[in-house]
Formats: structure tokens, C-alpha cells, sequence
């Protein structure tokens, strides 16, 4: 989201140099795993030296992130390891940090959907809809009911909860249904007919 030429045989002793400078790992043996995961994903994020995503590394960290929550992360969305940690994420952590029970919280919240710490000014504005709609942000399901806000557009939203309407759900029990399985909206409309026809012969 490239296919990589298999190695050709060369008459030349030494091989031709490149222009592109090689990139060395970080030397904090914790952060190696990381990097090397980081790097196999280098056809969507480029980087000519380990200083920035390092720092990024360290930054999730020095915030109680394990390894293995740091490794997803990096794996998931590559890119996160060219934001600005200061920028970028620190107001993002901050902003959930109060919300949910622990640090172990937001890690397995940002490592299950990292998107949420993308450059977006509507990214409280949505935490503080769903907070008002009864969402606990330390459940998976706040985040998943995030992402499924911002996956479509409004109108597709009304669309699909017309739907349901048809079937003679009022907007109280959708929002039931939402909170409990928010993937049930991100369905096509013709899976909801489906669904929604099988049970209810």
C-alpha cells in the first residue's frame, strides 16, 4: 500500500555504490526489533537515518508502552515513525491519558488503532461526542466506534441508519447496538437488508 527485481549476477567484482546512504539501526538494543519491522515496511515511509523514528520510538517508551505495543505500532502505520513526537503525539496521549484508567489503557488503545494519533483537528471534538454518548474511552470499542465515525461520510451515516429504520429500530436502539458492536454500522447496506431479513423470518 511493489515488487522487489530478484539479484542479478554481476561481472563486476564489487558492487556499483548507491546513492542513497545506508541506515543504520538505532544503538539502544530495546528499540532494535522496532526498527528492523519499521524498516521491512520502508515502501510507505522513507527515512535516510534512524534519528527520527528513534525518538519516536523512545517517546512511546518513556510513556509506558511495551515493546510488543511499540512493534504493533510501528507495523500497523509505519508512517507514525516520522511524526513529531513533541507536536504530533504528546497532545494526543494527553488528551486520552486523563480519560482512560492507566497508561496500559491508552498503549492498548493507541496500538489497536493508531490512526487515532494522526494530525487531525477533530480528533477531540469525535472523543468528546462519543464521551457524551456513553463511550468509555478505556473500552476497544471506543476506539473502534471512533474509527467507524470517521471511515464515512455523514450521509452514508443517515443511509445506513435509514436501514434499520426500515426495520422498525427507533434511533435509540441503533445507538444501543452501536455502542455494544460498533462495527454493525460500517456494513454494507446490503449486508444490513441481509442480516436484518435472515433474523427476522
Amino acid at each position: 500500500m511493489n515488487h522487489h527485481k530478484p539479484c542479478e549476477s554481476s561481472q563486476h567484482p564489487n558492487p556499483p555504490p548507491t546513492s542513497a546512504p545506508a541506515r543504520s539501526p538505532p544503538q539502544n538494543p530495546i528499540h532494535l526489533k522496532t526498527f528492523r519491522k519499521a524498516l521491512s515496511a520502508s515502501k510507505y515511509v522513507k527515512f535516510e537515518t534512524p534519528e527520527k523514528p528513534d525518538s519516536v520510538l523512545a517517546f512511546f517508551k518513556s510513556h509506558g508502552f511495551t515493546q510488543t505495543k511499540i512493534s504493533i505500532l510501528a507495523r500497523k502505520f509505519p508512517p507514525i515513525l516520522l511524526c513529531d513526537p513533541e507536536k504530533t503525539l504528546l497532545p494526543k496521549l494527553e488528551f486520552l491519558e486523563p480519560q482512560v484508567v492507566s497508561s496500559t489503557d491508552v498503549a492498548r488503545i493507541v496500538s489497536t488503532s493508531p490512526f487515532i494519533l494522526r494530525k487531525n483537528d477533530r480528533f477531540g471534538q469525535i472523543v468528546k461526542e462519543f464521551e457524551k454518548m456513553g463511550f468509555n474511552p478505556s473500552r476497544v470499542n471506543f476506539v473502534s466506534a471512533i474509527h467507524a465515525s470517521r471511515a464515512m461520510k455523514n450521509s452514508t451515516w443517515e443511509k445506513k441508519v435509514e436501514v434499520y429504520k426500515k426495520w422498525g429500530w427507533t434511533e435509540d436502539e441503533i445507538l444501543v447496538a452501536f455502542k455494544k458492536h460498533p462495527p454493525c454500522i460500517m456494513v454494507s447496506e446490503g449486508k444490513i437488508m441481509w442480516v436484518m431479513d435472515f433474523f427476522g423470518q
